[in-house]
């Protein structure tokens, strides 16, 4: 990592939630060491280091993001809660998903930029401790597939299931199978891989409206289907697009309810979402989906308005540094996390989301 003007250099141990270890930067041929002793918190970490150079001592605090735009680390993280127990090493130059202890009992817990072949052992540590799935977010960027997650604590009073990774033939039969035992969708998604179009869905068994969905549509099928349900009655819940192949794909999720009145938009550019927003409030509808996706011609948003919601507060374009604090003031006013997707400007990784009561 690079600090004004010279690089540092950490070589840490990680259990559980504890960081330690050594530290050291160079300025020419001089060499300052120290000790490290710090913490994380979700996806954030802090470290002070403790200097020890000619003529005294000093300490330095970095605080930061951990996640794979954040290349300062190097050292070792494991998990002794898993079964077996995850061991991996990890330096700078690669993506390595650090394991914090799951703490039970928060209102949520919610993990961005998961490398896609590591969500299931997160999955797996999460629901031990305690808590369910309500939402997630599959994205690409850097050439990789990731996903944004959202936990809260399971009541054991409602059954669930949540499947993900699912081609659409399996993700079919999955519907099928959980809808027929009594299910309900509570969020479906799709999202791009190396090879195809993925779908992940969450059910769980409650009663509540009718409700329809279908996935992997092309544009115009999708818009025919939604203008003939939405003069039947039925609502907009979930519209997750994908592009493939040159060309998007709609998966959605309807039910027939009363939310006063509504708006979808599903191929929204970052101005025009803004836009929205401003149009949407001035007509007294309140954002209750949001979803962000890239294609070829850059960023777009898929978001849904009802009237009959509660006042969110949203924001999109946030950097991940940015994230952690964002989200914690939120929790501090009592509101918790509906959505969160990720997509990229340019390069760089970008969020979007939004808190409600």
């Amino acid at each position: 990592m690079q600090e004004n003007g010279y690089y540092v250099t950490l070589y840490l141990n990680q259990q559980g939630t504890k960081i330690t270890g050594k530290a050291g930067y160079q300025i020419g041929r001089k060499v300052t060491t120290g000790n490290v002793i710090g913490g994380i918190n979700g996806n954030r970490f802090f470290a002070r280091i403790y200097w020890t150079a000619s003529g005294g001592r000093g300490i330095g605090v970095y605080i930061g993001e951990i996640g794979p735009w954040a290349w300062i680390f190097q050292g070792r993280t494991y998990d002794q809660q898993a079964t077996p127990a995850v061991i991996k090493s990890f330096n700078s130059s690669k993506a390595t998903l650090f394991y914090c202890a799951p703490v039970p009992g928060k209102a949520e817990v919610v993990r961005t930029a998961v490398p896609y072949d590591e969500y299931q052992v997160e999955f797996n540590r999460f629901t031990k401790a305690g808590y369910r799935p309500v939402w997630i977010d599959g994205f690409r960027s850097v050439g990789k597939t990731w996903i944004n997650a959202i936990f809260r604590p399971d009541d054991g009073q409602t059954p669930w299931v949540a499947r993900h990774n699912l081609t659409g033939t399996q993700y079919q039969a999955e519907f099928e199978k959980w809808t027929t035992a009594g299910y309900r969708p509570l969020q479906v998604e799709s999202y791009p891989v190396a090879d195809g179009i993925r779908y992940a869905a969450i059910f769980v068994k409650t009663a509540g409206p009718p409700f329809l969905a279908y996935h992997g549509r092309s544009e115009a099928d999708h818009q025919s289907r939604f203008n003939q349900l939405t003069t039947q009655g039925w609502v907009p819940v979930n519209i997750s697009v994908t592009p493939w192949g040159g060309a998007r794909y709609y998966t959605a999720l309807y039910e027939k309810k009363d939310v006063g009145s509504f708006a979808a938009w599903q191929v929204l550019a970052a101005s025009q979402y803004q836009a929205q927003i401003n149009q949407q409030a001035a007509a007294g509808r309140k954002l209750v989906y949001l979803n962000a996706y890239n294609d070829p011609s850059g960023s777009r948003f898929t978001a849904i308005w009802y009237s009959n919601a509660a006042v969110p507060y949203a924001r999109h374009g946030i950097d991940p540094l940015d994230y952690f604090a964002l989200a914690k003031a939120q929790r501090a006013r009592g509101l918790l996390t509906r959505a969160v997707t990720g997509y990229t400007e340019g390069t760089n990784l970008r969020y979007a989301g939004f808190w409600s009561s």
